[in-house]
This record gives C-alpha cells, structure tokens and sequence, in this order.
C-alpha cells in the first residue's frame, strides 16, 4: 500500500484550518486496524563555535530542537480483530485548525549557523501492532498580509565639542518613514533631514539598513549582522554664527538586497 496526502491549498495564514484527505491506495488486501494524522511544527537550530583545547582551537557545533505545536486525529478506524482491507483507492478527510499566534515557516542560514520553522503532515498507516507505514509532507505558513501601517519618524540631537570640552554647537538628525512595516523585496523609502547648528562641516551622511540575526542553541549564541546597500547625503557646510543653520533634505531609497536563503520571512 501507499500513501499519499492533498490540502486544499498550498499555504496557510496563522489561525487559518488546515482541510485535506489522506489517501491510500492497497495494492493488495491488508490487515490494517487505523490510519493517523498528525500536524507539527518544529524550530531548529545550529551554532557554530570554538572551543580552544590545550594550543589548538576546534570547531564545535551546538544543535537544539523544539517543538512548538502538535495536532494529532484518527482519520480512519477499522475493526481491529482481523479486518481486512480489501484492493482499492481510499481517501479520508481530515483537518487541523492553525492557532492564530501559530509563527510562520522560515530557513535562514548564515555559513554554518541555521534556524528553521517547519511544519509537517505526518500519516501513518497501523498493521498489527508493530508494522507501520509512514509518509510526510511539508506544510508552508506563511504571514497574513500587512495592513496599512502607520508612518515612523525618529530624531537625535548631539551636541558637538572639541578636545577641551568647548561646545560647538549642535547637530540635530531627523529620519522618517511613510510606513512602519515592509516585506521582501520591497524597496525601504526614507526621508532624512539635517540640521547643522555647529561650527564643523558634515562631510558625508551615511544611511543604512541593518539586519540583525541571533542564533541560540543549547546556551551557545551567534550574531550575525548583515548591512544592506548604503544611501549617502552629501556634504553640509558650518553654521558660521549668523542667518540660519545649514539644512539638507533627501528621499532616500535604501535598496534591501536579495533574500538569499530566507525562505518565507515575516514582515518587521
């Protein structure tokens, strides 16, 4: 016999109800007592590290596993004192209900440091009492999409001194975004304003997109920080003590690169 499983779609949002059917096709008649079906979600993850042992240094990596939900139901019973199931093609419904917080599939991987969030369909097929047939599916959940968000806006004022402590005036830096979440390959739109109430001229301005990444295994952590490509605001002159301070403005499009391996990432 074989087995063989098909969902009504091909992704799922958190808090949506996984329906399908299992279908088993017995070449020849079988004893079989029931057919199971089990839903999980599971995180791994991998860190490398060192690990110095008298004057040489190895290289170790630290592996842990969670799992995060399970769902399991009895989609077929058969009598289990002697029922045979006869040649044929069979199929029987089943459904798994998502919790609404349920996270989202992800593979990251950054050189020998990985994190993964999959979910599995996993059907099983019981003959007697210790002959089993096993089949599994990947099951891809991916994010809801993102409303319209509120824009955000940050801004810093430092104070400029010399060696010995002399103000020198101020530099005040305001940074705005039109909205506050995006998703891949979106281009990020930013708009920067300076304000140079100093003495010093700005020689250039540097406008960049960071990715943080913090891996977690059994007490061992890494962190990977990557930098997307650099925006730059060119040259502001010193506010020389009379008229206005020198001011620039600029939308800036701080262009993310590709994914690479991030597979159905969330949106931040």
């Amino acid at each position: 016999a074989t087995l063989g499983v098909s969902t009504e779609l091909s992704q799922y949002y958190p808090g949506n109800t996984i329906r399908g059917y299992v279908q088993a096709n017995v070449r020849e008649q079988i004893h079989c007592t029931h057919i199971s079906a089990c839903l999980e979600c599971t995180s791994q993850t991998a860190v490398r590290w060192r690990k110095r042992e008298e004057n040489r240094v190895r290289h170790r990596t630290t592996r842990e596993k969670h799992i995060l939900l399970r769902q399991e139901a009895t989609v077929a019973q058969f009598d289990p004192w002697g029922n045979q199931v006869a040649q044929g093609l069979f199929q029987f419904p089943f459904e798994f209900r998502l919790p609404d917080d349920a996270p989202c599939s992800l593979v990251f991987q950054s050189g020998r440091n990985s994190a993964t969030i999959a979910y599995q369909l996993q059907v099983t097929l019981t003959m007697g009492t210790s002959k089993h047939l096993v089949s599994r599916w990947l099951v891809q959940v991916v994010p809801r999409p993102q409303s319209p968000s509120l824009p955000i806006s940050t801004e810093l004022t430092f104070p400029m001194t010399s060696w010995c402590c002399l103000s020198q005036g101020s530099l005040s830096v305001k940074v705005s975004l039109p909205k506050g979440q995006w998703v891949v390959p979106e281009s990020v739109q930013a708009r920067c304003e300076v304000d140079n109430n100093s003495n010093l001229d700005v020689d250039e301005i540097h406008v960049a997109l960071k990715q943080n990444i913090h891996y977690t295994a059994n007490r061992k952590f890494r962190d990977v920080c990557t930098i997307f490509s650099v925006a730059k605001l060119g040259r502001l002159g010193a506010h020389r003590g009379f008229g206005d301070a020198q001011q620039s403005q600029a939308k800036l499009a701080v262009l993310p690169l590709a994914p690479g391996s991030i597979i159905y990432p969330a949106a931040e």
